[in-house]
């Protein structure tokens, strides 16, 4: 009988997929790991959900690695003026990375489940992310930077299932988190207010320009370059003949520039920090067709190729893509499998204009 550590939140979904696995005759074990946000109400819905289906549970203290591997770099990247995902970051670092080699030193040779909805394949021995069948509850992007190594060991027992059926699940099995709502805040920030967090971490608030892409022209002024991303359009306080979006942001100078709206589709990307599902030599033949590539988790996949060069990824849109921001990830599909993922670092209007030949 194959043993299995299940990541517990407290939540819906790791609630059912410990129903699941113990249904399916696996021999579970709970783990809940305190990252120091984790409230009190939470840790104890893990624990009497897995006192409900009669398996050990233990509460593992990560706070300090969490701090290290995931809230420092939010700080950081956004002091870069980065738009970071501190939830990929987090699967790789911490729910994927730390906590699961805990759990292997701790019990060996285990396998590893949690309550995301995603899909593992198989193919020609070899393992890959895929989306699940729930398409508006897919969580694949955010799990494209979990190394490759950890694959065969994972489980999604949510797979295959929708959201409105792992919650019938629930309530036709009286699991005690059946009626919980579903969080979408991140984690670590209370209130799902950033910019208070980011305050509090000691990142000034100094005001500065915004300024009109094309002619350089200041036509306000910022609160702070930290309090913008990305495609922003609410909450600029500027007055315009047209909608304005914020398109870059300059910490060195620290201006925010603006655009209307028809400029703020990219051609491409460039992304560093590449993580493999296939070799660099196999990867290298999809730059030879069509791919798919995704660059925000609520957005479609769209068909793309790809170059490499320098450790780094050249990706070509087949229609240009809205705020293409440094910083998110930049995901790449062959079909529904994740083959490669990385960080962008730039997004490309002109591919015509400073690239790399």
């Amino acid at each position: 009988m194959k043993t299995v550590i299940l990541a517990m939140s407290g939540g819906i979904d790791s609630s059912v997929s410990l129903f699941l696995l113990k249904k399916w005759g696996y021999n579970v074990r709970g783990v809940t790991m305190q990252n120091g946000s984790m409230s009190q109400r939470e840790i104890e819905d893990a624990r009497q959900v897995a006192s409900q289906n009669e398996v050990e549970w233990e509460l593992v203290n990560v706070e300090k690695e969490f701090r290290e591997m995931v809230e420092c770099d939010f700080i950081e990247s956004y002091a870069l003026g980065l738009t970071p995902n501190p939830c990929a970051l987090c699967n790789r670092r911490i729910k994927f990375g730390f906590l699961f080699e805990q759990m292997r030193e701790k019990y060996g040779d285990v396998y590893y489940a949690t309550g995301h909805y995603a899909r593992i394949v198989r193919e020609d021995d070899e393992y890959f992310f895929s989306t699940a069948a729930d398409v508006k509850k897919d969580q694949s992007y955010f799990l494209s930077s979990v190394k490759k190594s950890v694959l065969s060991r994972i489980i999604f027992p949510l797979a295959d299932l929708t959201k409105a059926e792992v919650r019938k699940i629930a309530l036709e099995n009286d699991i005690k988190t059946a009626k919980k709502p579903d969080s979408q805040e991140i984690c670590f920030i209370k209130d799902d207010d950033y910019r208070k967090y980011l305050t509090e971490q000691g990142i000034e608030s100094k005001s500065g320009a915004f300024v009109l892409s094309g002619d350089g022209m200041i036509i306000g002024e910022h609160k702070g370059t930290f309090n913008y991303t990305i495609g922003q359009r609410k909450g600029l306080g500027i007055s315009y003949s047209e909608k304005l979006f914020v398109k870059n942001i300059d910490i060195k100078r620290n201006t925010v520039m603006l655009d209307i709206h028809q400029n703020m589709y990219h051609s491409g990307l460039i992304a560093d920090d590449l993580n493999f599902y296939k070799d660099l030599k196999e990867t290298d033949e999809y730059s030879e067709k069509m791919i798919k590539c995704k660059v925000r988790s609520n957005s479609s996949a769209v068909n793309a190729s790809v170059r490499f060069f320098d450790g780094k990824v050249e990706v070509r849109f087949a229609e240009r893509q809205f705020a293409v921001s440094p910083g998110q990830l930049c995901v790449i599909y062959d079909a529904d499998k994740i083959i490669l993922s990385g960080r962008i670092i730039q997004s490309i209007e002109n591919f015509d204009e400073g690239l790399n030949d």
